[in-house]
């Protein structure tokens, strides 16, 4: 009797992207899935020469309760999909801002009023960087389309 198999569909892991001063292809892989799902302006910062505690912050924009809910469950997945360990998640429905520990990455998604209060890009400003763009997307898009 033949044993019923579930066949799970490879990903590649930002394949053809690249990282540019982000090292990890696995955190770059986080940021492309995040701005797959109408993630704004999806940027991740190397952030090990100023903290101890995690080595990239990731921040995103959504433009509602509900996208930032989405952007949120897809930071927990993509996190997990890459052998990230996930810790805690803040904030809750009707929030304007949500964080998502990922140990060695922490996401922030916010609405974009909260982003530009917050400001982390000033903080960060003389940080290694990179900016996910539409050509990411499209290539992205395509090479785990052919899977």
């Amino acid at each position: 009797m033949e044993e019923n198999k579930v066949i799970k569909k490879s990903r590649k892991v930002a394949e053809g992207i690249n990282p540019g001063q982000i090292k990890s292809k696995h955190v770059l892989d986080v940021a492309l899935r995040l701005a797959m799902d109408r993630g704004l302006d999806t940027v991740i910062y190397d952030v090990k020469s100023i903290t101890p505690m995690y080595d990239y912050v990731i921040l995103t924009t959504g433009t509602s309760d509900k996208r930032l809910k989405s952007l949120t469950h897809e930071a927990e997945a993509a996190l997990l999909d890459n052998n990230f360990e996930v810790g805690h998640i803040e904030g809750r429905k009707g929030s304007t801002w949500y964080l998502i520990d990922g140990k060695s990455i922490i996401i922030h998604a916010f609405l974009p009023q909260v982003r530009e209060e917050v400001n982390f890009e000033e903080k960060y400003k003389s940080l290694p960087k990179r900016i996910i763009t539409e050509e990411d997307l499209k290539i992205y898009s395509k090479t785990n389309a052919q899977n």
